[in-house]
């Protein structure tokens, strides 16, 4: 699963989350890293004195590394619910796909589960008992948006956002408290406006991604897998997805034009990868294939994964339908964490077909069982090989060039 892109890989060398900041970088968040929270100063609230040394991070290293701070702050003090760095060994599985490259992952992780037991957050100081008055943009049963920065700063006193723009757009980065793995942030729009596909969204992508300097991704789950549909929002993490490592065969690149390359590799769920170093090309060209694959049909949607590998910016697009969202032996929806081949597992099973028990998924499921439950979420076939007559129509003229 070994890749270039800027970021930690637990069990390899830590030091290659480097290898695309400057030596001038590297210094001085070496000589910060020791430091990060300093002593309180006079009057300062806890709160205050974090503000304040994340923001000397920010601006002394960069964005990433105020990131990388807060996520430990928020891990040490209880907000999030298990550190993925503590997770057993036993709870991780591999298996490996020689045919397309890719070592998918199984995570045993019941504890995603919690955020679900209101009582439990209240007790671990994660959401506080709040006057209805004080939230806004409640649904029709009475239940606030999770995402609105008034909402999360009533209801959950315990979590620090920091604010980056994006495509223009103020948004706010919060540590997701059902972390999946390492640095796992939620990036929440400063309105509050439908998670919805815009020609935006590959630009504020690559803008979070390029704010970190490489060292996160930018991840979109469209209308597959957001559990908030009400709210625009991206998720980030440090952690590389295990389909940047797909093999991409010279029959594979459907597409070159303009110093970007659209390729189509095998996968089990439909997946198109645009990459290139100008980085506005490769987002046109992905609005483009997006759009395209949303004219077919109305139910079409999409998982998005933005990296940058040194200079090269890559943009994963799995295609996806709104009515297809989980495969056999998932009881939960999937979104791009598993499309991207990390598959989370956390609920067990009560016996009926309709409640897959996910733990024997985690312990009995191999390759053929994976590609099952990914083909499972894939759309409708004929519709995917009209997309690809079409992208491949579109290659031959003038349609894609990215100019």
């Amino acid at each position: 699963m070994d890749n270039q892109r800027n970021r930690p890989i637990d069990g390899f060398d830590r030091e290659r989350r480097f290898a695309g900041l400057s030596p001038e970088a590297l210094e001085r968040f070496r000589s910060v890293a020791a430091a990060r929270f300093p002593d309180r100063e006079g009057g300062e609230t806890e709160r205050e004195a974090l503000l304040r040394s994340l923001a000397h991070l920010r601006n002394r290293v960069g964005f990433w590394c105020a990131l990388e701070a807060l996520y430990r702050y928020q891990v040490t003090t209880g907000f999030v619910l298990i550190d993925p760095k503590e997770m057993e060994a036993e709870r991780i599985r591999t298996v490996s796909d020689p045919e397309t490259g890719v070592t998918t992952i199984l995570q045993w992780n019941p504890e995603r589960e919690w955020r679900r037991d209101h009582g439990l957050l209240i007790e671990r100081g994660i959401v506080a008992a709040t006057e209805a008055d004080l939230l806004i943009h409640c649904d029709d049963s009475g239940k606030p948006c999770y995402l609105c920065r008034q909402n999360i700063e009533a209801m959950n006193p315990g979590e620090v956002l920091l604010d980056v723009t994006l495509g223009g757009d103020v948004y706010y980065a919060g540590v997701n408290f059902a972390s999946i793995c390492d640095n796992h942030y939620t990036v929440m729009h400063g309105e509050h406006r439908e998670q919805r596909y815009r020609s935006t969204i590959p630009s504020s992508m690559n803008d979070f991604v390029d704010a970190t300097d490489g060292v996160f991704c930018a991840v979109y789950n469209g209308r597959a897998g957001a559990s908030i549909k009400a709210h625009e929002h991206l998720q980030s993490t440090t952690e590389p997805f295990p389909v940047e490592s797909v093999r991409i065969e010279p029959v594979h690149r459907i597409v070159e034009t303009g110093g970007v390359t659209v390729s189509n590799p095998a996968y089990p769920v439909p997946l198109w990868i645009v990459e290139g170093e100008q980085r506005r090309s490769v987002e046109r060209m992905s609005d483009r294939l997006i759009r395209a694959w949303h004219d077919l049909d109305g139910k079409h949607t999409e998982n998005l994964i933005a990296v940058r590998s040194g200079t090269i910016y890559r943009f994963f697009i799995l295609l996806r339908q709104e009515d297809r969202l989980a495969g056999p032996g998932k009881q939960g929806v999937m979104a791009s964490f598993e499309t991207g081949g990390v598959l989370v597992l956390s609920k067990s099973g009560d016996g009926s077909p309709e409640r897959a028990d996910e733990w024997k998924t985690f312990q009995e499921a191999g390759l053929t069982e994976i590609r099952r439950m990914m083909e499972g979420v894939a759309p409708e076939s004929d519709l995917v090989e009209t997309f690809r007559q079409q992208v491949e129509r579109s290659g031959r003229s003038t349609e894609l060039e990215t100019h």
